[in-house]
This record gives structure tokens, sequence and C-alpha cells, in this order.
């Protein structure tokens, strides 16, 4: 049996991880604290740029005014589109000044044109189309015109045609005093002459033309009463010839001369 030496073992120095000292920890903290406030600030000093300075610079000029529909749908010419200024200068060509007169007479013409409207309306009403012609035809004729050029935009031209317009229907407004005279004239001999008919049809055409009449209301009532009448003067009529084929000898003159014949009765009370 072979004897083996023992052999001694060697000893292991013993070396600790090494770890960073607290200060060092602490420095890099620091660091990373001051990076995210720089960086915060940062984005601030963006985010007030982006809205706040940014869009006054990319504001477009007052002066210069947005291509028209038709402007911006033009095809594009070969050569190189002329600046916003210019395109404006050839589109528009009109200077403030020039559209605040336009303003102006677009106002007096959409004033005159008021004023025609509210008279015409009025005398429509009261039915000028019937007794009214031919100038209530000729006054719209006027407007049409004034119409028209209102639509081409020469606003002095659509006020003078209002205008002679207006005055037109103002002659016939002026007119109506007289025309109601005539008209109630002619209805009370309509009347008297016991025209049923012709007494109806005056008497609406007078409603129409004066509603505020007080003689209206009479004058309904003896329309009213005029078919009965007429029925009671063709019976006194009948009677009375009656009474005249009768012979001498039955008649009594005396009665006749005191009491009034009841035709002339009747008749009396037409009136």
């Amino acid at each position: 049996m072979t004897d083996h030496k023992e052999q001694p073992l060697s000893a292991t120095t013993f070396e600790p991880a090494t770890t960073q000292p607290e200060s060092v920890a602490a420095a890099s903290g620091g660091e990373s604290s001051r990076a995210i406030i720089i960086g915060l600030a940062a984005a601030a000093v963006l985010l007030v740029f982006v809205f706040f300075v940014l869009p006054q610079l990319v504001t477009p000029d007052d002066d210069v005014a947005m291509p028209s529909p038709e402007q911006s749908t033009a095809p594009a010419s070969g050569t190189a589109s002329a600046p916003a200024g210019t395109v404006n200068e050839a589109g528009n060509g009109r200077s403030p000044f020039a559209e605040a007169q336009e303003s102006a007479l677009r106002r007096e013409a959409q004033e005159a044109l008021q004023s025609l409207l509210t008279l015409q309306e009025s005398l429509a009403e009261r039915g000028a189309p019937n007794w009214g012609e031919p100038d209530y035809s000729k006054a719209l004729e006027a407007a049409a015109a004034g119409d028209t050029a209102y639509r081409e935009r020469d606003f002095a031209a659509a006020t003078a045609d209002y205008q002679r317009a207006l005055d037109q229907l103002l002659v016939l407004e002026a007119s109506l005093p007289a025309r109601i005279e005539a008209l109630h004239e002619t209805l009370t001999g309509a009347i008297e002459a016991g025209d049923v008919v012709s007494a109806q049809a005056l008497f609406s055409e007078l409603s129409e033309m004066a509603p505020a009449d007080i003689r209206l209301i009479s004058l309904e009532d003896r329309i009213t009463a005029l078919p009965a009448v007429i029925t009671a003067l063709e019976r006194a009529a009948e009677a009375e010839a009656t009474v005249i084929s009768l012979p001498p000898s039955r008649l009594r003159v005396t009665q006749r001369e005191q009491t009034p014949p009841t035709s002339e009765r009747l008749r009396a009370s037409l009136n």
C-alpha cells in the first residue's frame, strides 16, 4: 500500500464586490432631475412658439383678398401665377370708396322698393287691378324694369324705375275719393231703378274700394230689401191697372186724391 502525502490547500484571497459610494449615486440622480426639468422647459417654450408666435407669422395680410371660386378653379396657365395682390386687382378692381358708393345706391333702391311694395299691396287689396287700369299695369311694368336693373347691379337705374312706379301708384291712390263718390252715385241709381244684379255688383266693388265707408250699412239694407220691394211694386201696378179698368161710377175720386197710389209709396221707400 503506497503512502500519499497530503497536499496542503492554498489560501484564496476574498475580494468583495465594488460598490459606488453614496455620493456618486446622489450626483447621478441630480443630473437626471436637471435633464427632466430642462426638457420640460424646452417643451413649454416650443408650445408657446407654436400656439402664439407662429400664427402671427403665417397670418395673411388683411389687404390681400381671398381668390374667388372662379379664380381658384381656373386652369393653370403656362406662365407662373401672379401674386395675390395682382390677382385681386385684376379680378375685382374696386376701391373701398367705390364699394361704399355702391352700397349707398343699393340702400336707396331697397328703400324705394319697400315704399313701392307697401303702396302696391294696399291698392291691390282695394281692387286697383280692376278699377286702376291701365295705370296700374304701367306701374307694375316700371317695377319690373327696376328689378332687371337691380339684378344687373345698376342700382341708380333701379331706384329711378322704382320711384317712377311709386309715383304712378300715388296718382291712383289720390284718385280714390273721386272714384268712390262716383261709384256711390252709380250704385244709388241702380237701387232706385230696381236693378238688383247691377246693384249687387256695384256694392261689391264699393265694399272693396272703400271698406270703411259708413254708407255701406244703409246701402246693404236697401239692396237686401230690393227684391221684396220690386215684387210689391209689380203687385201694386197690377192693382192700379185693375182699378183703372173699373167703370167711372165705381171710382172714389176723393179717396184717390187723399191717398197716394201704392206704387208711389213703395218707390218712396227705395229712397
